[in-house]
């Protein structure tokens, strides 16, 4: 998922854009998870907590350094589209609308999860945006404010997975069909076995090295990405 997302940025970089909305980002997955692990000290004592430097630098767009956009959120940036992991076993695709103040959901197995249960799932973003665009934005552009996102769940014309393992599938292109502003068409299980061996020789080909995990780069571990040339 990660790999995707980095594959998405880099296609906003570049000169034409292919996406017709410029005011948009995709959300680093290692981003994410580290605001989620801070969200425990967060709702602990909102008036002590203090937002790491590294979630600033992805807030004003220079993180990840591979595709840095320098487009702050709120500012220069209506729509992040993010892919969270929900309930141990799931993928959605999320439209955070920051001028709406609302969670868009897009999810091919909706039945899985309650209405109740998912906007606790997506509670650490509904409370930790707000409050970064109101630390990091001037209160001269956007007056601060701490209320909750809402969260809505979209159903219209959003296509269904009728196969359990292709959720992720689901959640990668929902996001890229919102990025490029086109409908669901096409997305289905019969097509399914194309779009994931076209998916996969996309991210090959645009990312490969700049898809390396974080924690890789963390822990100083070599990582070698095999060559098409390289023998069996």
């Amino acid at each position: 998922m990660g790999a995707a997302m980095a594959m998405f940025r880099k296609r906003l970089m570049r000169e034409p854009s292919a996406y017709p909305n410029q005011r948009i980002t995709f959300l680093d997955q290692y981003m994410l998870r580290e605001l989620a692990k801070d969200y425990k000290h967060f709702s602990g004592g909102r008036k002590c907590f203090k937002f790491r430097d590294f979630f600033a630098e992805h807030f004003i767009g220079t993180a990840p350094i591979e595709s840095a956009t320098h487009k702050k959120w709120y500012i220069d940036v209506d729509h992040l589209y993010a892919c969270l992991f929900i309930n141990g076993d799931h993928w959605v695709a999320l439209d955070i609308d920051l001028p709406m103040k609302r969670i868009n959901i897009y999810d091919s197995i909706p039945h899985l999860t309650t209405k109740p249960e998912m906007a606790r799932q997506c509670m650490f973003l509904r409370e930790m945006i707000p409050a970064m665009m109101s630390a990091m934005v001037p209160e001269e552009i956007r007056k601060k404010s701490n209320a909750r996102l809402e969260v809505k769940r979209i159903k219209k014309k959003v296509p269904l997975n009728k196969d359990p393992g292709d959720c992720a599938i689901y959640t990668i292109k929902y996001i890229e069909c919102l990025a490029l502003g086109t409908s669901f068409d096409g997305l289905c299980v019969e097509n399914m076995k194309a779009i994931r061996i076209k998916l996969a020789a996309e991210l090959y080909d645009e990312v490969r090295e700049t898809a390396r995990p974080y924690e890789l780069d963390m822990c100083r571990e070599e990582i070698r990405i095999p060559q098409l040339e390289d023998s069996p």
